[in-house]
């Protein structure tokens, strides 16, 4: 079976508000991250070498950048609405946008928000999302 490439282009992140899947807008790069911590365990018996122990705390983030723009026409969150849920948590999706695309679902906390305006250039901004529970790896169903 051949692969299916997938483009950055395809990847979107969306915030669940209730009512729609609002897009946030703009959005120019986006990261996941999930981890596990591991527990270390040295003894006497185990000589230098550590044991391994499952069992860790996981914890994710998303983190994003985009460029700040208005489109009332579509669901959509902006980089000033985004700053005013600072301290919410809010149900996340990213992955693909199209029937079928893998997505992660997840409450996610936002904890940073960062706007920036410098002169002759564009409104950027930035946040960081704090995954706030066990995140569902599945696909997208439109």
């Amino acid at each position: 079976m051949p692969e299916t490439k997938v483009v950055g282009n395809d990847f979107f992140l969306r915030i669940d508000t209730g009512s729609a899947e609002a897009y946030i807008i703009c959005e120019q790069n986006s990261e996941l991250s999930l981890s596990a911590e591991v527990i270390t365990v040295l003894c006497k018996t185990t000589g230098q070498w550590a044991e391994i122990l499952g069992g860790g705390t996981k914890s994710g983030s998303i983190s994003f950048t985009g460029v700040y723009v208005k489109d009332p026409t579509v669901p959509n969150i902006s980089a000033f609405e985004l700053a005013a849920l600072v301290g919410t948590v809010q149900d996340v999706i990213w992955g693909g946008a199209g029937s079928g695309d893998d997505v992660v679902e997840a409450p996610a906390h936002i904890t940073d928000v960062s706007i920036a305006s410098n002169t002759n250039e564009a409104i950027t901004f930035s946040a960081t999302l704090t995954i706030a529970g066990e995140p569902t790896i599945t696909t997208y169903s439109t």
